[in-house]
């Protein structure tokens, strides 16, 4: 493509071609259409005679750099680059090229200098180049569990993403946001505290502290903050800001450290918990706190008889893989379990010591895309003894079929979790066809079970004290409502609900005082745990929406239950902004907690402000499934058999794909299939309706487009 003389240079002088570099523009073409062409060999031994003949054009050697890159040749873009910033070392482009390889080279341990300078330099002039580095950066820390240090990066890319890419990286920034595998105190946005009561030589060390953070430099941030901590030592607000920074530069046990100091010098008590909650779930990826997690391979002889094997055995329950539709996906998912599902049981009888937990993973790739194009098995499990045990079971199986290729000490891959909260990911797994009532009986056990062994187990956190036995020392008092909280946070990132009601009084604590708040007060740049203090009856209608679009995303179950029952009871308060979604949280939510009556009550008015265009069908339908998972909790209830009915009745002929979704729901609770049980059915029979059979995308009087069934959690 032709260069107009009088577009800028793209050697970044901010100059016209005509003013800059118009003696190479018939090179830099010639060049160009080579690259464009499929010949970039040809097109970097021009580029490298025409660096020769121009040493130190700019945008000579930041092109050989970038066709470098493509070509895997990282080593000699960094060569070129070094050697030119040498000589022009304020060139933004350059600068901004040599971070990006740096860190492909040698991670961001060692080019964290090489990406700080780019954020100051570069960013200005290409946001693009340096939106790219930041996730980079984002996805280094997720994969190292460092979810505050990802969030952040990925926030800054976002921020300087140019706008064909803003929508695609917002979206990500959404779902990290939302992830409920987080921990919710890290996830979405942490303001540095208003730092006051200092001389105007500290208050500007102050500002260029936050102005390094604002752009994304947080090791150089938290070294400032770190230096006035020295001299500024009982301020809890540098503490804070020096937690937080280090959090964002990913150094979490750094910021444990100062996220405790802050803590312990907090007037403001809800400020003070936060500190300490945070502080503490970095504490527990320390690597004494936690317990490794192995991923051991084997090569396969034989997948077909293998996969026969693992379904015959008691301790494996095959299930899907998320990635298992995909090419390089396995082809199948096992639970592994700690000792024989339970057959022919009688469910009554069942107890939470007998039923067994998952342990482990195995995945089975087939030849095309296990390693080295030989069919693979991967086992994850506890590393250790509990690895070894694995692999004996599964040698006991696979006999010959099976060769590993690494002992259980050696790790593919290394994945840690608190040695606290380890039993959390040990799933209870129950036998198929197991009423949802033993089910609900059995997760109520586990629940009451882990409460009273946390509350009388001694804690890190709390210098070894149990959380009953510190409870009684107010100088810990702090440190033990914090760990209530992240002891919380634990439970609900395993999709489990937690009354933190009961656990401050069972240790005799008082709550965390509400947050001050006003018209002015930002409630979207509030941290979660600041926005759970919020005293949400006195918030005005604006505000009270910008904190349920918050927690419609976040999924906290018990605060949202909250916000969303006072919304409902507003009438300034627009619910046809969010759709049908909170009332059915609200019922799934009222269900989940056996709130019968109250969980119908929210289906009956659900079903009032249902759409009245064509999209009625498709919530009532959405509205009778809420309905019927909510009275299988009341099996005896009469309206129960009516609502079955209808499904038979009336939405099969309409919807004949939605049978095996609601026999699928029946069974969980017991129930056998209406349609081949007919007698189940015995009140308010409708006569079937006469219209035309409904599909997905047909429309009919009252409906168009495909149906998406609320669920119990969804």
């Amino acid at each position: 493509m032709p260069f107009n003389v009088y577009d800028p240079c793209p050697c970044g002088s901010g100059k016209k071609i005509k003013f800059c570099c118009q003696d190479i523009v018939d090179e830099m073409e010639r060049i160009g259409r080579l690259a464009d062409g499929n010949q970039p060999r040809v097109a970097l031994q021009q580029l490298e005679k025409l660096n020769q003949k121009f040493p130190n054009r700019s945008w000579v050697v930041c092109t050989l750099a970038i066709l470098n890159m493509e070509s895997g040749e990282d080593q000699a873009a960094l060569d070129h680059l070094k050697r030119f910033l040498e000589n022009e070392p304020d060139n933004e482009v350059a600068i901004g090229l040599y971070a990006t390889t740096l860190l492909k080279l040698e991670g961001p341990d060692r080019a964290k200098k090489a990406i700080y300078r780019a954020f100051q330099k570069t960013a200005k002039k290409e946001p693009r180049m340096v939106s790219m580095l930041a996730q980079v950066l984002s996805d280094y820390h997720f994969d190292q569990d460092h979810e505050m240090a990802g969030r952040e990066h990925l926030a800054l890319a976002l921020k300087l993403a140019p706008e064909e890419h803003r929508q695609e990286i917002f979206i990500d920034l959404l779902e990290c946001d939302g992830d409920s595998n987080i921990a919710y105190p890290l996830r979405g946005t942490h303001p540095l505290p208003t730092i006051d009561g200092l001389s105007e030589d500290q208050q500007k060390e102050i500002r260029k502290s936050q102005k390094y953070s604002g752009i994304g430099c947080w090791g150089v941030a938290a070294d400032l903050f770190q230096q006035l901590s020295r001299t500024i030592t009982d301020k809890p607000e540098v503490w804070h800001s020096l937690g937080l920074c280090r959090a964002w530069e990913g150094n979490e046990a750094a910021a444990s450290e100062a996220l405790h100091r802050a803590a312990q010098l907090y007037a403001d008590e809800g400020l003070a918990v936060e500190c300490e909650t945070l502080a503490q779930l970095f504490d527990r990826k320390r690597s004494d706190n936690q317990v490794e997690h192995a991923t051991i391979a084997a090569f396969v002889e034989s997948v077909s008889r293998l996969l026969t094997i693992l379904d015959g055995s008691q301790r494996f329950v095959r299930i899907s893989h998320p990635s298992s539709k995909e090419r390089m996906g396995p082809i199948a998912a096992y639970m592994l379990l700690d000792r024989p599902m339970p057959i022919d049981v009688d469910f009554s009888s069942l107890t939470i010591d007998l039923i067994p937990k998952r342990i482990g993973n195995v995945l089975v790739f087939d030849s095309q895309t296990g390693a080295d194009g030989k069919p693979t098995l991967l086992v994850t499990c506890e590393s250790g003894s509990p690895s070894e045990e694995v692999l004996a079971l599964i040698t006991d199986l696979g006999g010959s079929l099976v060769e590993w290729q690494m002992e259980a000490s050696e790790l593919i891959d290394q994945r840690m979790v608190s040695t606290q909260h380890n039993w959390l990911s040990r799933t209870h797994v129950f036998p198929r066809d197991c009423p949802h009532s033993v089910d609900r009986r059995i997760s109520d056990e586990f629940r009451q079970t882990y409460i009273e062994d946390w509350l009388r187990t001694p804690q890190w956190d709390l210098a070894g004290r149990s959380p009953l036995d510190a409870a009684s020392d107010p100088a810990q008092a702090i440190a033990v409502k914090a760990a209530v909280y992240a002891m919380e946070a634990e439970y609900l990132s395993h999709k489990r609900y937690l009354d933190i009601n009961e656990l401050f009084s069972r240790l005799n604590l008082t709550h965390v005082p509400e947050r001050n708040v006003d018209e002015s007060t930002p409630i979207n740049s509030l941290s979660l745990m600041q926005m759970h203090r919020l005293p949400v009856e006195r918030l005005n209608a604006e505000q009270l929406k910008t904190v349920v679009n918050r927690e419609m995303l976040i999924l906290h179950g018990p605060f949202l239950y909250r916000v969303l029952k006072v919304a409902v009871e507003r009438t300034d308060f627009e619910f046809e902004d969010f759709g049908q979604r909170p009332l059915a949280f609200l019922a799934n939510y009222c269900a989940f907690c056996g709130r019968i009556d109250e969980a119908l009550g929210y289906i009956e008015l659900g079903r009032r402000m249902a759409p009245s265009d064509n999209r009625r069908f498709e919530c009532q339908l959405n509205w009778d499934v809420v309905e019927l998972t909510t009275r299988l909790q009341q099996p005896n209830n009469p309206e129960l058999n009516q609502i079955i009915n209808r499904f038979v009745t009336y939405y099969s002929p309409k919807v004949p794909q939605i049978r095996p979704q609601i026999e699928g729901i029946l069974r969980s609770f017991g129930v056998p299939s209406p349609w081949n049980n007919p007698g189940i059915i015995t009140v308010g029979v409708e006569s079937q309706s006469t219209e035309e059979l409904w599909t997905p995308g047909t429309p009919t009087e009252s409906s168009a487009g495909e149906s998406k069934l609320w669920l119990p959690g969804q």
